[in-house]
């Protein structure tokens, strides 16, 4: 018979979700219980968080192993302490309470997937005389056309969202063709791994809606509301390894043909959570309450920094059709123009670089020109706006960063 009848590790949930937050303290036990008086040279339990990616590609004997791995914290503790000669510890159960801070730092929240993974475990160790258990308990599991044409723009009024929350879609539909056209709906996943100097990107699609045929030769516009999955993990940024990104795909089903689509990135936080009279609850993230402070930049000559050649591969990786794309560049370049004051006329200049300025187009071809230099995260978000009154400028949203404001 097994001097040690059973030892396990266990803690005490904080909250009904069972989800623990940087800077909190989690309290728990571990139980030893014992057939009979044995001699320990050490009991001790373990708080630690990591993460890792790995994949392979290549075949047989050109198959080559990508592998990183990143330790965020490791925290132990001594319940009996080790290096002072034996303990005796008595027959039957014996309980072992504890209590960690989990450090107060930025750190990603618990992920799982087929090549990568981020957890946070809690780990006991029993030492005794010549033998050794390591139980381990997993503690945080803290997500062409035919004839005609076809066109469509969609809108939707933001980008951040909770989980279980919908995305009221605006989408209008214009159908010149001699087909039916059906609009379809999809959020999906895409999860970036890191390793070795290369990536690997996944996507998965979450959800996918589809919509009433637009008929031949109409314009309709529609509003669709998409829920997120309940079970879809918040957007992961702050991981040097793993990067968890969301977006909504909006396509057309067109035969025989190429199917046009607009991809909106989106970010999904924790599920909302309504407040009660002694006022709001601590934020998921480990952060208290705090206001939202915006700061503007304007640029001057912005339109002037377009270039052509990068820009034509932005507009291809829209999906905007080659022709346009052909004729818009060929609008921007080996463009003439010269300067007339009175009845003097300076010499011609041939601009093959920017958009002009004061035209309907240039803020348009502008945002899609930087429409890939985003940053997001749980604190911050940077936004462009252009239009054509206006120079192109950017927000920067900061939450809860301590100010000094001076007139």
């Amino acid at each position: 018979m097994s001097t040690v009848k059973s030892f396990s590790v266990g803690y005490n949930p904080i909250n009904e979700s069972n989800v623990f937050s940087s800077g909190d303290y989690i309290s728990g036990q571990v139980t030893l219980d014992l057939a009979k008086d044995t001699d320990v040279n050490a009991l001790s339990v373990k708080m630690k968080g990591k993460a890792e990616a790995n994949w392979t590609e290549g075949a047989m004997e050109d198959t080559e192993l990508y592998f990183k791995k990143e330790k965020y914290f490791s925290v132990k503790q001594f319940l009996i302490q080790e290096g002072q000669g034996n303990n005796h510890v008595s027959q039957g159960c014996n309980v072992y309470p504890f209590t960690f801070h989990i450090p107060e730092q930025d750190m990603p929240s618990s992920f799982k997937s087929k090549h990568g993974i981020i957890q946070y475990t809690l780990e006991a160790s029993l030492s005794r005389p010549m033998r050794k258990d390591n139980p381990i308990l997993n503690l945080i599991k803290l997500k062409l056309f035919n004839s005609g044409y076809v066109a469509m723009d969609v809108n939707i009024d933001k980008t951040g969202f909770h989980q279980g929350e919908g995305i009221r879609v605006v989408a209008s539909f214009h159908n010149k063709s001699s087909w039916d056209m059906r609009p379809k709906y999809c959020v999906y996943r895409q999860c970036t791994l890191f390793a070795e100097g290369e990536s690997k990107v996944v996507i998965k699609n979450l959800l996918k809606k589809v919509g009433a045929a637009v008929p031949p030769s109409a314009d309709q516009t529609v509003t669709k509301f998409i829920t997120i999955p309940a079970a879809a993990i918040p957007s992961i940024s702050n991981c040097s390894i793993i990067k968890v990104e969301y977006g909504l795909r909006v396509y057309l089903d067109v035969k025989y043909a190429t199917a046009p689509q607009i991809n909106f990135p989106i970010i999904i936080l924790p599920p909302a959570q309504s407040f009660d009279e002694e006022g709001p609850p601590p934020s998921p993230y480990g952060l208290p309450p705090a206001p939202v402070r915006v700061m503007f930049f304007d640029f001057s000559s912005a339109f002037n920094t377009i270039r052509p050649t990068l820009l034509r591969r932005k507009l291809e990786d829209a999906g905007v059709d080659g022709h346009l794309t052909a004729w818009t560049i060929d609008y921007l370049t080996e463009r003439p123009q010269y300067v007339r004051l009175r009845s003097c006329e300076f010499e011609v200049v041939v601009c093959s670089t920017g958009s002009p300025q004061g035209t309907v187009l240039s803020p348009f071809l502008f945002t899609i020109y930087t429409s890939d230099f985003t940053y997001t995260t749980y604190t911050t978000a940077v936004i462009c706006r252009s239009s054509p009154t206006t120079p192109p400028s950017w927000a920067v949203c900061l939450r809860g960063t301590n100010w000094r404001t001076s007139r």
